[in-house]
């Protein structure tokens, strides 16, 4: 069930737990206690606010008995990658679209 968003590279991890979340029907607040996160770091986490660490990964994945270790790391992890790789790309090739069509 979880695999299929570890592939996912331009998807954020907060919004993979956002989502997850939702499917459980588990509140934010719920999953603060069971993880032992504070509730507004959570809310961070799915917001985009805060990066998930090691610790918040492992506590949450225990929490919502998630059974793949750093998950919520390597799901940042790969958004990360593909940022970067597209910013790259987006330096090498500027967006056109932002020039005003008087100068052409």
């Amino acid at each position: 069930m979880y695999e299929e968003y570890i592939a996912a590279q331009s998807t954020p991890a907060g919004k993979v737990l956002e989502h997850i979340l939702r499917r459980a029907n588990v509140s934010q607040k719920e999953l603060a206690l069971r993880s032992g996160i504070y509730p507004q770091r959570i809310h961070d986490l799915i917001k985009g606010i805060r990066k998930f660490t090691i610790p918040y990964s492992l506590n949450i994945e225990k929490a919502l008995n998630i059974g793949i270790e750093g998950y919520f790391y390597k799901i940042q992890a790969n958004y990360e990658i593909y940022q970067f790789i597209t910013n790259e790309e987006l330096k090498q090739h500027p967006d056109l679209s932002q020039f005003s069509n008087a100068l052409f």
